[in-house]
């Protein structure tokens, strides 16, 4: 990391660093690397969330179950709540923001299904995965998120889930 003198600032919301903001969405990496060492576990008031950017943090956090998933159940006026406060957003109702109890009653039976949908379509899953690398230019040069981190999983739970061909763009969309 470069010295105090040319390091960039500590952001002060989370919206610095995301897509929102073109030099972010160009190159977040030295803001995010300002935040990982002056405040590993930043507050944003603005957005009403904390913004935790250290791997331990993340996963300590991430499986403690004390901690809320669903929006609904987070801060007032936060953006997380925002984002889904519409009663026709699809992904109020997602297994993704289940909180306990609904999450540990819901969880085993999808993934007891899941788990048994994967193994019978291991050949299928392969395939989608041969395709989409197959289908990154040739040149070598492309964007690894975009060409092949997000289709991939996408484009296998989805035909885990058994999503139409002609239901894609919405599948992923709300992926």
């Amino acid at each position: 990391m470069a010295d105090d003198q040319t390091a960039p600032p500590v952001p002060h919301s989370v919206i610095e660093v995301t897509a929102f903001m073109p030099d972010a969405r160009a190159n977040p990496h030295p803001k995010l690397e300002a935040l990982r060492h002056n405040c590993p576990v930043m507050r944003d008031e603005i957005a009403k969330t904390w913004f935790l950017t250290r791997y331990a943090d993340i996963r300590e956090t991430v499986n403690d179950r004390s901690f809320v998933r669903h929006p609904l159940n987070s801060e007032e006026g936060s953006i997380s709540r925002q984002l889904i406060e519409d009663d026709e957003n699809p992904r109020r109702t997602s297994i993704l923001f289940l909180d306990d109890p609904d999450h540990a009653r819901v969880r085993p039976p999808l993934a007891k299904a899941f788990y048994a949908r994967i193994q019978k379509m291991k050949p299928q899953i392969e395939a989608i995965i041969d395709d989409t690398i197959d289908a990154a230019p040739a040149s070598g040069v492309f964007d690894l998120m975009a060409e092949i981190a997000v289709p991939i999983p996408v484009l296998v739970i989805a035909r885990i889930l058994g999503v139409d061909e002609d239901r894609l763009p919405d599948f992923r969309q709300w992926s």
